[in-house]
């Protein structure tokens, strides 16, 4: 099996509940929820995994021009969660030499415009000995 991009996942985590950008998170997709803080987590969180698109780049571009069309109340408690990150998960193998995807500039622009963090997790889909 080959190295294969998965998802990219919005990632927020905040000190107060935001429930204004949940709603607009809800209007593209529904089902989202904020979780209140608990013994494991001291902030609000919510996630939304994005999987409707086989690049990383495609996927990130997409979605921050989405989220650059937020109405202002909702830009102002965007910019008030203190945990904002696109974290792009990828099945890995020992198949390729090296796997490469480019995230463009003009994506990673569009990221810092935001305050997005970037992160990728990487999951083994085979043991190797």
């Amino acid at each position: 099996m080959e190295t294969t991009y998965i998802t990219v996942d919005l990632e927020l985590h905040g000190d107060q509940p935001f429930y204004t950008l949940l709603s607009f998170l809800n209007q593209k997709y529904q089902g989202t929820e904020i979780y209140p803080p608990d013994q494991y987590h001291s902030q609000w969180m919510a996630n939304i995994s994005f999987t409707d698109h086989s690049s990383a780049n495609r996927c990130l571009e997409i979605h921050c021009k989405w989220l650059e069309s937020m109405p202002e109340d909702v830009r102002k408690e965007w910019n008030n969660i203190s945990h904002k990150v696109m974290n792009v998960g990828y099945n890995t193998s020992s198949t390729h030499q090296a796997f490469i995807e480019q995230i463009k500039p003009s994506v990673i622009k569009q990221l810092a415009n935001l305050a997005l963090g970037f992160a990728f997790t990487l999951y083994p889909i085979e043991l190797e000995d």
